[in-house]
């Protein structure tokens, strides 16, 4: 079973060098792969566009004590 994007299908973002292009399938997005490749870029320029699309929302490790149903 898929689900549809609520939030958004599609991403993309030009921050200095790098471009961010993602095609969104699932609700919930996890950023892995192998050392080195960016995902740390990746997720700060998500997460700077956070701060100007409420409809976005990302989560690191340095959220577990916060109250997810609170911010959703």
């Amino acid at each position: 079973m898929k689900s549809r994007p609520v939030v958004m299908e599609h991403f993309s973002t030009v921050h200095t060098s790098f471009v961010v292009n993602f095609t969104f399938t699932n609700n919930i997005t996890l950023l892995m792969g192998d050392s080195g490749t960016g995902k740390t870029a990746a997720f700060s320029f998500i997460k700077e566009c956070m701060a100007i699309n409420p409809e976005i929302l990302c989560l690191d490790y340095f959220d577990y004590q916060k109250n997810i149903k609170e911010i959703l």
